[in-house]
């Protein structure tokens, strides 16, 4: 079984000038003052309202008055702790679901990795750069825009809202991967931020874990077969393991089908398949044709005697 630390509360924010890059971050960690708390979710113009620094954006004229934050880079600050025990692991994963923008991450003053896209998670192990005890974890953002030059733009031809509305996009939006509509729209001011969405979590793994699964519907009449799409991780860096998946399913908190499946996990991933048959499976309908049920499917990684996911 993993062991997780969610990373979502006590942040603390500080803004520096855009110049200050990812070699800032040891001068960054060390400052004591001007810091804001902030929990994640977050970006960073929550904890700058909070703290009375700007005035909501979406009122009257206000965005115009906070299109400075565009021109600071952003810095995310947590620190933690983790004991032995967590550190026992054979893989230790950094998890952070969603990074706006462009993001260089700091594990322990040491850099970790870099993300340039909102839209897909950064992962990451970290076990060499942990420590028991108190950690630190920095993150630098900014809106995105200075990575976007006058050349890069020049091949293209681009639309923009601020064609019909001045004040309200900026062709460069086009180039970076993040939600578009912050920079302006036909529903919205020009409210460009950046910060960490969804959620922040360290993993400790043991053995193995099921990284992936997908349920496909293969047949279906008075019975249904169901085809379950199983990519599993085995951490060991050269050694097969041996494994068994245990899977259920389950209606209206009824278990109504069981099956076992002994596996020899091969090191990295594994794409793995289990089919299933469920009698009388019954039909999804359209709204007012018939009854909406909802399977649930459980499955478990047993490694040697204990559930490794």
């Amino acid at each position: 079984m993993s062991m997780r630390i969610n990373l979502n509360r006590d942040w603390l924010l500080r803004g520096e000038e855009l110049s200050c890059g990812p070699e800032c971050a040891g001068t960054v960690l060390n400052r004591e003052d001007g810091w804001l708390p902030a929990d994640i979710p977050c970006d960073i113009r929550q904890p700058l309202l909070a703290a009375g620094l700007i005035n909501e954006p979406l009122e009257g004229l206000n965005c115009f008055d906070s299109e400075w934050i565009e021109r600071r880079s952003w810095w995310f600050l947590k620190r933690f702790t983790v004991d032995e025990a967590f550190l026992a692991g054979e893989q230790i994963e950094l998890v952070l679901e969603s990074l706006d923008y462009g993001a260089d991450i700091f594990l322990n003053g040491q850099a970790a990795g870099f993300q340039l896209s909102a839209f897909y998670p950064f992962r990451k192990v970290v076990a060499q750069w942990l420590q028991p005890g108190e950690n630190t974890l920095l993150v630098r953002l900014t809106t995105g825009l200075e990575r976007v030059s006058a050349e890069d733009m020049q091949p293209y031809i681009m639309s923009s809202e601020e064609d019909r509305r001045p004040g309200r996009g900026d062709k460069r939006k086009g180039f970076l991967r993040k939600p578009q509509y912050s920079f302006g729209w036909d529903w919205n001011p020009r409210v460009a931020t950046c910060g960490i969405m969804k959620d922040i979590w360290l993993e400790s793994y043991r053995q193995a874990t099921v990284r992936w699964i997908h349920v496909v519907t293969e047949k279906i009449g008075s019975g249904a077969v169901l085809s379950f799409q199983i990519e599993a991780e085995n951490f060991h860096p050269f050694a097969t393991r041996e494994a068994r998946l245990d899977l259920t399913v389950s209606l209206a908190g009824e278990r109504i089908a069981a099956q076992s499946e002994p596996i020899l996990l091969r090191s990295g991933l594994n794409r793995l398949t289990i089919r299933m048959h469920l009698a009388d499976a019954r039909l999804w309908w359209p709204n007012g044709m018939g009854g909406q049920p909802l399977y649930e499917a459980d499955l478990a990684l047993d490694t040697g005697g204990s559930a490794a996911d």
